[in-house]
């Protein structure tokens, strides 16, 4: 019965330690990973994240993002924000913004020698007042790929997709990136991306940017994230994430 104790206490201990050395990509950065939230587990985001663009201000502040693994290695996540539109020469509007609900799908596991992969595709439902410039007025198909690898302490994140939007003005799109993080210690991950993204719009040119942030976790089911960027070509764009993370199984 000792021996029984002592078994479970340290796989307790080991299961503790993986969750707060878990490596966060996805939020707060725009390249997401493979990742899916674990079976029956739910994960809760509250953000603020900021798009300015010339002559635009976009704010989400606050937004929530619910996650939540519904099967192995599959995920269902829905986000919905609170989105205030500032642009030069037209009233401030702010309200409901579109509701993105996406699937995660990782069918292939990482091994020594191959990346994990994962088929993330989402759909944008317009939720949000288009006449206010707060949604996008149709729905909005995101079909990307993920893949990461790990070596040691650092992470590779890497992929990308393919933007549908019909919207009046709006533009089908190309995205992707390239997201490397270290695991600095137990409680902080620190990393920097390179985020290309296609024209969306006949006011938002191409842009690639360079993102950087990180991860602190005061506990191992709840974490500070942050990160802030701008562009290096293209269109001149400010990107910018604070958000905190709770982590829950059921």
């Amino acid at each position: 019965m000792k021996m029984h104790r002592i078994l479970k206490h340290v796989i307790a201990q080991l299961i503790s330690l993986f969750i707060i050395t878990a490596a966060f990509a996805g939020p707060p950065f725009l390249t997401d990973d493979t990742d899916v939230t674990d079976y029956q587990q739910r994960q809760l985001y509250f953000y603020s994240m900021t798009d300015a663009y010339p002559g635009t201000v976009n704010l989400q502040t606050p937004a929530a993002e619910l996650d939540w693994g519904f099967a192995p290695n599959l995920e269902v996540e829905i986000a919905v924000p609170l989105v205030s539109n500032i642009e030069i020469g037209m009233p401030n509007a702010t309200g409901l913004g579109d509701t993105s609900v996406s699937l995660g799908y990782r069918f292939h596991q990482e091994t020594a020698k191959t990346p994990a992969i994962a088929f993330i595709p989402e759909i944008t439902i317009p939720t949000g007042n288009a006449n206010k410039d707060l949604g996008n007025g149709k729905i909005i198909t995101q079909l990307p790929f993920w893949f990461q690898k790990s070596i040691g302490n650092w992470t590779i994140d890497t992929g990308g997709g393919y933007n549908i939007n019909h919207a009046p003005q709006m533009f089908n799109n190309y995205f992707g990136g390239f997201l490397l993080q270290n695991q600095i210690n137990q409680k902080l991950s620190l990393g920097g991306e390179i985020f290309y993204q296609g024209a969306q719009a006949t006011n938002q040119e191409a842009y690639t940017a360079l993102n950087l942030g990180g991860t602190y976790n005061f506990t191992p089911t709840f974490s500070l994230l942050f990160s802030a960027g701008n562009s290096i070509a293209g269109q001149q764009n400010f990107i910018s994430y604070l958000g905190l993370y709770w982590a829950s199984s059921s």
